[in-house]
């Protein structure tokens, strides 16, 4: 590694995390809209179109449950209490 990566790294730490720019890279994630379109002018049977919208939901709830567990993380790292304590 080099030494402005190291630098990088240490700012973040001492920053918090990732700077809001680095989530524009989600913006990345429109591509995946255009696989209806895809699928739709593929020259196969509507079997495999079927199985392959199918694999396309498939996608798209991992990328959820990916998004809500991560604004989760955050949530919970933020505040520091994973489970509340019995005793109180």
């Amino acid at each position: 590694m080099t030494e402005s990566y190291r630098e990088y790294e240490a700012s973040l730490r001492k920053s918090g995390g990732n700077s809001w720019v680095e989530l524009l890279g989600i913006l990345k994630m429109g591509r995946v809209l255009r696989l209806n379109k895809i699928i739709q002018y593929l020259n196969t049977t509507d079997d495999i179109k079927a199985s392959l919208k199918i694999v396309k939901m498939v996608l798209f709830l991992v990328i959820y449950l990916h998004c809500f567990t991560c604004n989760w993380w955050t949530i919970v790292k933020k505040t520091e209490i994973w489970i509340h304590p019995i005793d109180k």
